[in-house]
């Protein structure tokens, strides 16, 4: 595969000075493709990586160069390079990052050396278009179109901005003379590869503005109807938003002494690659695939491989992908006829066909969308340069079985000899009844046909060195015609620029005779005015000598007023210090007082906040008292003997009434003797009501209840009534309910225990 790059392989490292370096990173580009991208990637990935790491920047700035340079000289792989800039960038992002976790200037040193170096060789390449002038074929400037390929493939990755293209655009169309033809070449190049993605609703008034421009190039007859057709078939993709095409950059023409070798058109650093895909084991023959990026100049020569490889090979499978392939390029419109039909006249010339390679030679033809009358004149032209006689089933010619001395044809082929006698203007061939004509004849024939060929290719070299004869006298008239519009438009600026300068002249002399009389003038009023400034002097000084005689006598007064002032600034200074004492004074008692007092303050919060921890402690320990005591109630089974039982206990032998309550021994709700039926600790200060209450004295157990002291049951129970409305007395409920902190507990107990007091007392009134 032909390549810039030639040296052999190492494998690089971040040490190797920049002369191996460079040699070792061209190796790698040169084995650059599409089977082995990521191998090459990521060793080159591990040369950048390491010279970031080291902090040579050197090794980027050899990288970098040969990369542009690559995709310059091989457009058609521009989209490779692209994509391998994007992965060497975005690896070193990633990979090179601090203790913090930002990207180091590794990615950011690769762009900004990629941006120069693109930005370089731009300025390099127009100044080079420029000396150029309308050459078509050209090597600095076919690098540049490489450049600028290369630089639209950077945008679809993407790695350069909206605004570089749009200036870069700018920058193509603003030429002017001969490197216009250049520019405008150029930004259909970008445009064609980046139009899709640069036409959106940011940049929709540049590209209005561009196609403006180029429609303009389009109407003018002096550019070539090369560009001019370019121009338009740009704008028709524009039109269909930007659709494909199946030929990119510009329409393939085949000139009129194109070498049917077709060497000029023969790229191998990407044919061999794409015939391996259509042939390949386990390879797939997807056109699209195959052509992306393919140069239209290189179909023929990839048609005329196919076809040598398929007709060499005699083998119907081989014939069978070589006929998919090209039926789906053809019914894709992946390529122009022209192009596949130069193939195949390439692939056919000086070649003896087998008696089995017209078979597939047919196929592959009929694949390519080249039937009828086409395809028989492909197959007669190869025919005739074989002397083999094949059967006529399988081939156009027939051979005579006895008589050598005639030449028999085929029906269906007689169309075609009429045809090519009418276009060449030759003396028609008399076919006699049988299909037949003579050898003599037919060789006549065909000699005829070579002269008009020959003759007709004589013709069209100097029709095409006429053309460019009159090309160049015609850009040399339009010179020459430019030449003398511009002296007379000089001759008539420097007419009227000599009319101008009379015409100043003139006035100028006038407003000079203007001036002396006004200087006349102006000097008999600066006399007057001088003996004016003199007597305005006279009085000036005079009025100087009393305004400083006036300005002696106040300063003098000024002077007595200000000793007789000072006394009194002094005394006034002397109350403001002592003011200023006093009030330092009752400042510092106040800060005193303030002192006390907070202090007064913190020992108050602090006794409430050791009050308040005792009283809580008080209250766990009562808690726990009233916990042991009722354990045996909460663990038996309940019934209204039990609760009886429990509120004698509390209010007869512990002799609630004259248990003292304190900080240290708060109340609690539990120590209260309720009169109620329930177990203990499943009630509340709401479950204390009224008819609890008196459910609970007319219990059977309570009527019936008796002591030694007091045997009849209604003396006992009109003593436990006096003695429950003496433990929930009102005065000594306010005593013992002011040990309690909680204000919501204190609250409910209270209410509880006038409830306990009002029917305490109803019962004493009213025993039944």
């Amino acid at each position: 595969m032909n390549s810039p790059f030639s040296d052999s392989t190492m494998p690089p490292t971040a040490n190797d000075s920049p002369s191996l370096a460079r040699r070792r990173t061209k190796s790698l580009l040169n084995k650059l493709a599409e089977s082995n991208f990521d191998s090459i990637s990521s060793q080159l990935i591990t040369l950048i990586r390491e010279a970031v790491d080291e902090d040579n920047s050197g090794h980027l700035t050899v990288v970098v160069p040969l990369v542009i340079s690559a995709a310059e000289v091989q457009p058609e792989r521009a989209a490779l390079y692209a994509r391998l800039c994007r992965i060497l960038m975005d690896n070193i992002n990633r990979s090179m990052r601090n203790a913090e976790g930002k990207p180091v200037v590794g990615a950011r040193l690769f762009r900004k050396i990629l941006c120069d170096g693109l930005q370089g060789e731009f300025e390099k390449g127009r100044n080079n278009m420029q000396e150029t002038k309308m050459l078509a074929h050209n090597v600095e400037k076919c690098r540049f179109l490489g450049l600028v390929r290369f630089m639209a493939e950077l945008f679809r990755v993407p790695m350069l901005t909206e605004r570089i293209m749009c200036e870069s655009i700018n920058v193509l169309l603003s030429n002017v003379e001969y490197a216009l033809v250049n520019s405008i070449e150029a930004a259909c190049v970008l445009l064609d590869t980046a139009g899709s993605l640069l036409d959106n609703p940011r940049t929709h008034a540049h590209m209005e503005a561009y196609f403006s421009r180029m429609q303009e190039f389009e109407s003018d007859v002096h550019i070539p109807n090369r560009i001019r057709f370019l121009i338009q078939d740009l704008c028709n993709r524009r039109t269909r938003n930007w659709a494909p095409q199946h030929s990119r950059y510009f329409e393939y023409t085949l000139p009129p002494d194109a070498d049917l070798e077709g060497e000029k058109y023969i790229n191998d650093a990407t044919l061999s690659e794409r015939i391996d895909h259509i042939f390949g084991p386990g390879k797939a023959t997807n056109a699209e695939r195959v052509l992306a990026h393919l140069h239209p100049e290189c179909v023929p020569t990839l048609v005329k491989l196919l076809v040598d490889h398929a007709i060499s090979a005699e083998t119907e499978h081989v014939a069978c992908i070589a006929s998919r392939f090209l039926g789906s390029a053809s019914s894709k419109d992946l390529f122009l006829t022209s192009a596949v039909h130069l193939g195949f006249i390439m692939a056919l010339k000086d070649r003896r066909l087998q008696l089995n390679a017209i078979p597939y030679l047919r196929s592959l033809l009929d694949a390519a969308g080249l039937q009828g009358e086409r395809g028989d004149a492909i197959v007669t032209q190869a025919l005739a340069l074989s002397s083999r006689p094949f059967p006529r089933a399988q081939v156009g010619l027939e051979q005579p079985c006895e008589d050598s001395d005639y030449v028999h044809v085929n029906p269906r082929t007689t169309g075609i000899f009429s045809a090519i006698t009418r276009a060449l203007s030759l003396s028609d061939v008399i076919i006699e009844s049988q299909g037949r004509f003579h050898r003599s004849l037919f060789d006549d024939w065909l000699s005829k046909i070579m002269e008009r060929d020959t003759e007709l290719s004589l013709q069209r070299r100097e029709i095409r060195d006429l053309k460019s004869e009159v090309e160049h006298m015609s850009s040399e008239l339009a010179k020459s015609v430019d030449h003398i519009s511009k002296a007379e438009r000089d001759r008539d600026v420097m007419e009227q620029a000599r009319n101008s300068e009379q015409m100043r002249r003139a006035e100028i002399a006038e407003q000079l005779k203007a001036r002396q009389t006004e200087v006349l003038i102006l000097r008999t009023d600066l006399r007057q005015m001088q003996a004016h400034c003199r007597e305005l002097d006279t009085e000036v000084q005079r009025a100087r000598a009393n305004e400083q005689a006036g300005r002696d006598t106040e300063i003098i007064s000024k002077n007595a007023a200000r000793e007789e002032g000072r006394d009194v600034m002094l005394t006034e200074i002397i109350q403001l210090l002592n003011s200023k004492r006093e009030n330092e004074r009752r400042a510092r008692e106040a800060e005193m007082e303030r002192v006390e007092k907070e202090n007064a303050d913190k020992i108050r919060r602090e006794a409430e906040a050791e009050r308040k921890a005792e009283r809580e402690q008080g209250a766990q320990r009562e808690r726990s008292r009233c916990i042991q005591r009722d354990q045996k109630y909460t663990s038996a089974r309940w019934t209204a003997a039990l609760a009886f039982e429990r509120f004698e206990t509390i209010l007869i032998a512990e002799e609630f009434s004259k248990f003292k309550f304190s900080d240290s021994t708060p109340l609690t709700f539990e120590a209260l003797p309720w009169p109620v039926l329930s177990k203990p600790w499943t009630y509340t200060a709401q479950h204390i009501t009224g008819d609890h209450v008196r459910a609970f004295f007319k219990a059977p157990t309570a009527t019936a209840a008796r002591s030694e002291a007091y045997p009849a049951p209604g003396t006992y129970r009109k003593y436990l009534l006096k003695q429950a409305l003496l433990a929930f007395h009102g005065d000594k409920m306010v005593t013992r309910i002011s040990t309690v902190d909680d204000e919501a507990l204190r609250q409910q107990i209270l209410t509880a225990a006038n409830t306990v007091t009002q029917i305490l007392n109803e019962l004493l009134q009213h025993p039944g």
